[in-house]
């Protein structure tokens, strides 16, 4: 009976670690997977009746990754592979609303304007189950003229839903987090101010006018906020990274450079041209792609590479080519500011670009 408990212990033991991978160095070295494609059932099981119909539905797209949805795990050693639209992302979820809404269109209705401002689908595994999660944020407008528009709602929400193999059906899930959208839509009351359409544009897209999102080249230094990274305006220019007793730590360095002073909770650096986010005592080393910032381990298999290099000189220069561990980060971090979700948490893959905080 002892040997048989020891062995499921044991059992249990290796599970748990097989589930829980802590870095992802460990998924994905060496591999060069092709994205999977998520296509969209276009008669989902249920869909929203719509007390107040309209005219019909235009989709702007402001999200800035317009390229893949996020990351999902397939096979048995929950390899990471990027999630992506089987069409271009304003067409994937027009398309979408237009075939499951479209019996509910009244002509003599207002038009409907859905700006998608930020829209990401991710997978984490657990001991004999799994999670899938979807965030979905949009603003929408409605028109009697297709000129000036009035605020129906804004929406953000991330749909945790658990199950098996849930990358399968991750369509269902990106259908059901649409529909909640357009319930919320769905108002008979609107905002009295209007809005010409030029005006909506240009605040839907006011975000990625900031320089971060409009330069190759960044100051080394330290960001204090988020705000500050966003406009490439480090407060801290002289300051000096150290990676001891396994924590990630940041000095600025005083006017003589004979003494320095811990700073205890920047948001991230610059360092020898590579931008890094620093979270749970880590710096984690991230770069823009397109308009959007990812940490460099998700980024395709030779552009990880790079990063890996990069951050490699810039250990050398922190903490000596002999140290053990390097000072930036390749293990798993966590989502941690979605209250509503408990236990196994999303797998920060990216910034948010409205906060500055880790995001799925």
């Amino acid at each position: 009976m002892k040997l048989i408990i020891a062995f499921a212990i044991f059992s249990l033991q290796c599970a748990v670690a097989f589930a829980q991978t802590t870095d992802t160095a460990s998924r994905n070295t060496g591999t060069t997977l092709t994205p999977v494609i998520i296509r969209l059932n276009f008669q989902p099981e249920k869909k929203y009746q719509c007390s107040f119909p309209v005219r019909d539905v235009e989709v702007m797209i402001a999200n800035g990754d317009t390229t893949r949805l996020g990351f999902v795990q397939t096979g048995v050693n929950n390899k990471l592979r990027e999630a992506r639209p089987d069409r271009p992302l304003q067409q994937y979820i027009h398309d979408y609303i237009q075939d499951t809404y479209k019996e509910q269109y009244k002509s003599e209705a207002p038009h409907l304007l859905i700006v998608i401002k930020y829209f990401r689908i991710g997978e984490r595994t657990g001991i004999g189950r799994e999670k899938a999660f979807v965030r979905l944020k949009a603003d929408a407008f409605r028109s009697d003229d297709n000129m000036s528009y009035q605020l129906a709602c804004t929406f953000d929400t991330v749909l945790e839903r658990k199950g098996a193999d849930v990358t399968k059906r991750f369509s269902q899930y990106i259908g059901e987090s649409i529909n909640l959208l357009m319930a919320a839509a769905d108002k008979q009351s609107v905002a009295s101010r209007k809005y010409p359409r030029e005006e909506i544009v240009k605040r839907e897209l006011r975000l990625y006018d900031a320089p971060a999102y409009n330069m190759e080249n960044y100051k080394d230094g330290v960001y204090l906020t988020y705000n500050e990274f966003i406009n490439n305006a480090p407060s801290i220019t002289a300051f000096k990274p150290l990676f001891e007793a396994n924590w990630a730590k940041i000095y600025a360095l005083n006017r003589d450079s004979s003494s320095t002073t811990l700073i205890p909770a920047p948001w991230g650096m610059c360092y020898k041209g590579q931008l890094y986010l620093y979270a749970q005592r880590n710096l984690i080393p991230f770069s823009r792609d397109g308009r959007a910032f990812i940490f460099r381990q998700y980024l395709r298999t030779e552009d990880r590479n790079k990063a890996v290099a990069l951050a490699s000189a810039a250990k050398a220069g922190l903490v000596g080519l002999a140290a053990p561990n390097p000072m930036f980060s390749q293990n798993i971090m966590n989502v941690t500011d979605i209250p509503h979700i408990e236990g196994i948490l999303p797998e920060a893959t990216t910034i948010d670009p409205f906060s500055g905080k880790l995001m799925f």
